[in-house]
């Protein structure tokens, strides 16, 4: 079984990377992907933890966007995580972030939740600070019952009274930021933008192709089946890869997730094969589907 989008506590995950691993294998997963928010911190130890444990790990990084005044997602997947530049994003990425979680506590706190940054990175065990975070802080307060609770129009969903953005990266730069370190950029659960049974409009997947966007996660946990059924036959007609994953987070959500999305063995081989023509210099990328086709933009590494 393959699961490619798992966090960690380098994120907003509740397990550490080898923990991660462990109960991987613990279920039978053969390959896996660690996809931490933002980070890349985790990688080293969950190969470790991959190596004892014969599973596969790619190493990957599921980067925050802003589109369309959202928060929208992109996988990176077989990312050389020691890339220079891809490591100075994410250090502005992380000061962003934090600016951004200092203004959703300041606006909580306007409305008398009275919550404060240290209890937020309290919860953090490797200085990541995201909205999961400020929902568990809410819980502890009994301010909602459970961390989804958090995420509605009057406290920190998209667009809710005590929202701002965490990301100022277009998607156009995070798809060349995963580019650049040797990845290929997926587009992250797009029947689930900005929430649950939301999609992203087909175009603007699209326009993403022609920036250079390398596929589709069809298969998650919140994707119904007729979000499945669309975004395979989505990605075969536009001729890019179909991913897909559980997105746990350790014990964040119940039941855990891990698991329980996987993908077939085909869908990986592609993935891989993709990858490799690109490494050697063999294939350039030209979606003719594509309205918004960037002439400029060819997958050479």
């Amino acid at each position: 079984m393959i699961d490619l989008h798992l966090h960690s506590n380098f994120s907003d995950g509740t397990w550490s990377p080898d923990k991660v691993v462990m109960e991987a294998a613990k279920r039978g997963l053969k390959t896996i992907a660690l996809t931490d928010h933002d980070s890349v911190g985790g990688i080293e130890i969950a190969l470790r933890a991959a190596k004892q444990s014969g599973i596969e790990l790619i190493s990957a990084i599921e980067l925050s966007t802003t589109h369309r005044g959202e928060e929208t997602h992109f996988l990176g997947y077989f990312i050389d995580h020691h890339d220079s530049k891809l490591l100075a994003c994410l250090k502005d990425c992380a000061e962003f972030r934090r600016k951004g979680v200092e203004e959703i506590v300041a606006l909580l706190n306007k409305r008398g939740y009275n919550i404060s940054m240290e209890a937020v990175e309290a919860l953090s065990a490797h200085g990541y600070i995201g909205r999961p975070h400020i929902a568990r802080v809410l819980c502890d307060l009994g301010v909602i019952e459970r961390i989804k609770d958090a995420f509605v129009p009057e406290l920190i969903g998209n667009g809710g009274d005590c929202y701002t953005p965490l990301s100022n990266l277009s998607v156009e730069e995070a798809i060349g930021i995963i580019e650049r370190a040797g990845g290929l950029a997926i587009m992250a659960h797009p029947g689930a933008w900005p929430e649950p049974g939301k999609r992203i409009p087909d175009d603007d997947i699209e326009s993403f192709v022609g920036m250079g966007l390398a596929g589709i996660e069809c298969i998650h946990t919140r994707h119904s089946k007729v979000d499945k059924r669309h975004y395979i036959e989505m990605a075969d007609d536009l001729g890019i890869l179909k991913t897909g994953g559980s997105d746990c987070h350790g014990t964040y959500y119940n039941p855990v997730l891990i698991g329980s999305a996987t993908i077939p063995s085909e869908w990986l081989t592609e993935m891989k094969n993709k990858l490799h023509l690109l490494k050697n210099g063999e294939f350039e990328f030209i979606n003719t589907k594509s309205k918004n086709q960037n002439p400029n933009v060819k997958w050479s590494l």
